[in-house]
């Protein structure tokens, strides 16, 4: 199993999207238009980085799909309040993670805005088979920023399969 950028696994999160989850605030942060997509973006990368121009474009324009908006705050108030993450939608989320046996990959930016870099080492000390990787100047878009870098290492991570104990 591997996890990119995972979310979900601590109670803090980034500002903007705690202040999303607040009736009408979310609504004006959240306004369909180009100033509010620029700023999502910033908050998604590394300064340094670009992502693709189809990606960016083909982004502007589901922003104004009608009822976008309301998708989005609905996703996020489902998730978290103005306090950060719910706590039932956390403990669920981590409440078992050292019954998980699967080889696991933890992959996460040393910059990430959305997700502190904390929850990722935690629920790796807890999964008993995982490895943490940490990518240096990467935001949370890991995909995009370094999508041949990510691919890269998802290939040799699910290609390093072990020999089953026993030797079969």
């Amino acid at each position: 199993m591997a996890l990119i950028s995972p979310a979900l696994l601590g109670r803090q999160t980034a500002l903007f999207l705690r202040l999303c989850t607040l009736p009408l605030i979310g609504e004006m942060i959240l306004k369909p238009n180009d100033k509010t997509f620029a700023r999502y973006i910033r908050a998604c990368k590394n300064p340094d980085a670009t992502f693709p121009e189809d990606w960016l474009e083909a982004r502007r324009e589901m922003v104004h799909v009608p009822g976008a908006r309301s998708g989005m705050l609905a996703q996020l108030r489902a998730g978290m309040t103005f306090m950060g993450v719910r706590r039932r939608v956390l403990e669920e989320t981590v409440r078992n993670l050292q019954e998980i046996t699967l080889r696991t990959l933890l992959v996460y930016g040393e910059e990430d805005a959305f997700v502190p870099s904390r929850y990722v080492v935690e629920a790796g000390r807890k999964l008993p088979n995982a490895r943490l990787l940490q990518i240096p100047k990467a935001g949370h878009c890991l995909t995009l920023e370094r999508g041949a870098e990510i691919s890269s290492i998802l290939r040799s991570f699910f290609n390093d399969v072990e020999e089953p104990k026993g030797g079969h």
